[in-house]
């Protein structure tokens, strides 16, 4: 990737910030938003442009006569008392040629090269330069110090000039943020938006921990009136406003979901992909609950749910930079700039003339590409389940959903896990499917559905098995959801009719899961008709939130053992990843705690071999 690529996405990803703080200044500001430059980002990226090749190698003096040569690999950096200090291992032989393969040499050398360099802004303000301020010689022990001026002033004349070849101009990427300025502003003029990039420019180096840190500087001339917002307002909007608002919230689901699954392929970390999956459904949530609510035209709700999704992914895109090839980093690296920078403009409060913009966050999202391709992310928002997403976070290949059973006389070992799973429930969840329960037939439909959630459990732990000391609460759990979420129903009859369960929020079926928070995982029809599907779902998400989330984050290991690992794991299915502490929170809510109550109830009966209790659902005694 070249310079100016590098720093495209170093400065693109600030742009919205900067239009947060911007757009609502009524008066002459000068906006600083600060660009981290750690020291893993300087390993990275700016010693690349000196040690070449797959082992990092540096080559700043060789003459070809193999006699007189200094090479230096396996460099670090580190940043230490307002110092960029450059630690490298190092080899110098100094000699006179004698024959075509022999030396008479006067010095050989192993150790390591350290070299201070201090870091400063050109003139112009776009440039930040590494300047070698002292170098010192040491022994392969990093202790004796070489003192010989001779090689000392080797050293100088070959070594320093090559190493300040490190340097990140920031001079290209000018225009690329006047583009993308006025996608995210809509109240400033053209005259002040030209002045404003034309005041772009970097000041100052400061450091913080083990970072260095630069400002980039914009300032924004005087208009002499201050913005009104009327908070009171509620306009109408027309149709042409809601298409616009359709398309927006639209955008800003697919934006958050292609970005988790770049980050996310670009992650070996399974602690790391779960934490961005957590960040999706949060914001899968909240875009939900926004959407409930009406939609006004003097509020950003939008801007809102950035701003927390940023601040959430920031510290997970820091853990993806670390462990990605140095062009990944790069890129990444831009990425986490915009969340810093965000968090800094988010304390400037309510701003009226910003919006985020389709064609923003179709820019922010080209930033976080780990391939180079011209595929547009926003193309399609489908709902179809997408495979890849569901192998990224260890889900597995989709749940089948057809209602064909395997042919007969064919091997089940060429019948794939997953549909030979799934046709060990299929005749049963064929039968549930033409029923609603009443209190004439619960005696007979809520065993046949205790029945089809064990046969989905040990297909499930089958798949992909628990540790055997969580056997004992796993079925009374799946068995407790269920019967808390629905009564064990899929269906019910409205009107005369047969239709799908389905609450308030918009779940659905025997386990009440979301479609619009599961979008891509599971197919939504067959969630909402088919209750071994919903089963086989809702018990996927369930053991999926008990093993990596609550048992990872070792729940188990508190005291109250096992019985933390159910409360936990139902609190998160119910309230999704930010509500696992619930359980033991003294903020949570009375409402919170009546659920949870209701429900740790409920799998206390089952626990103790009272499988018949959810009859009391439809007034029938166990």
């Amino acid at each position: 990737m070249n310079v100016r690529a590098i720093c495209r996405n170093l400065m693109t990803g600030t742009v919205a910030l900067l239009a947060v703080a911007l757009s609502g200044l009524a008066s002459a500001a000068e906006v600083r938003v600060p660009i981290n430059l750690d020291a893993g980002f300087l390993n990275r990226v700016l010693i690349n442009k000196t040690f070449q090749g797959e082992e990092g190698v540096a080559t700043p003096w060789n003459d070809g006569t193999g006699c007189n040569y200094l090479v230096l690999k396996d460099p670090v950096i580190t940043i230490t008392q307002g110092t960029v200090v450059l630690l490298s291992r190092g080899e110098a032989r100094v000699g006179k040629p004698l024959t075509e393969s022999t030396c008479l040499t006067f010095l050989d050398w192993k150790g390591f090269l350290q070299t201070e360099q201090v870091p400063r802004i050109d003139p112009d303000g776009s440039r930040v330069r590494f300047k070698v301020t002292d170098s010192k010689l040491l022994d392969e022990n990093m202790k004796e110090r070489l003192k010989s001026k001779t090689v000392w002033g080797w050293v100088k004349r070959h070594a320093h000039p090559e190493l300040e070849k490190v340097e990140l101009d920031l001079s290209a990427v000018v225009q690329d943020v006047g583009d993308l300025l006025p996608e995210f502003l809509s109240s400033v003029e053209a005259s002040r938006m030209k002045s404003l990039i034309d005041s772009m420019r970097l000041d100052g180096v400061r450091y913080g921990a083990d970072t260095v840190i630069t400002d980039l500087v914009m300032t924004l001339e005087d208009t002499g009136t201050t913005p009104v917002v009327d908070n009171d307002a509620e306009p109408t909007l027309t149709e042409e406003e809601l298409a616009q608002w359709q398309e927006r919230w639209q955008a800003w689901d697919s934006f958050v979901t292609y970005t988790i699954k770049e980050l996310a392929g670009a992650s070996s970390s399974r602690a790391t992909r779960s934490e961005l999956l957590s960040v999706m459904l949060q914001a899968r949530m909240e875009l939900d609950s926004m959407l409930a609510e009406p939609v006004h035209l003097d509020r950003d709700p939008l801007r809102e749910l950035f701003t927390r999704s940023w601040q959430r992914l920031t510290p997970l895109m820091q853990n993806v930079s670390h462990n990605v090839p140095t062009k990944s980093a790069i890129q990444l690296f831009g990425f986490i700039a915009a969340g810093d920078a965000l968090s800094a403009m988010d304390k400037l409060g309510p701003v009226t003339g910003m919006e985020v913009s389709v064609a923003g966050l179709r820019r922010l999202a080209r930033m976080v590409a780990m391939t180079e391709s011209a595929t547009d992310p926003f193309s399609t928002r489908s709902d179809d389940v997408d495979p890849a997403l569901r192998e990224l976070f260890d889900f597995g290949p989709p749940i089948p959903v057809s209602d064909e059973l395997p042919p007969q006389g064919i091997l089940t070992t060429l019948i794939s896990n997953a549909y030979a799973d799934f046709s060990v429930d299929r005749l049963l969840a064929k039968q549930l499917n033409k029923i609603v329960v009443t209190p004439k037939n619960a005696r007979q439909y809520v065993p046949m559905v205790r029945q089809l959630l064990d046969q989905t459990l040990n297909a499930s732990l089958r798949k992909n098995p628990l540790d055997e000391e969580f056997f004992e609460i796993t079925r009374p759990m799946v068995l407790a959801t269920a019967w808390q979420e629905s009564c064990f129903r899929q269906h019910v009859r409205r009107g005369g009719k047969m239709v799908p369960l389905r609450s308030k929020a918009g779940a659905v079926g025997l386990m009440q899961v979301r479609p619009s928070i599961w979008r891509g995982f599971y197919e939504p029809a067959s969630l909402k008709n088919d209750i071994g599907y919903n089963a086989r779902a809702g018990t996927e998400i369930l053991l999926h939130y008990m093993r990596d989330y609550v048992i990872a984050k070792g729940e188990h290991k508190r005291s109250g053992g096992l019985d933390n690992v159910v409360r936990a794991t139902y609190a998160t299915y119910n309230g999704g990843p930010g509500h696992l502490k619930r359980y033991r929170r003294s903020s949570t809510s009375g409402n919170l705690r009546k659920i949870d109550q209701a429900f740790w109830n409920k799998f206390e009966k089952i626990r103790g071999g009272n499988d018949s209790a959810p009859l009391a659902c439809f007034g029938v005694s166990p």
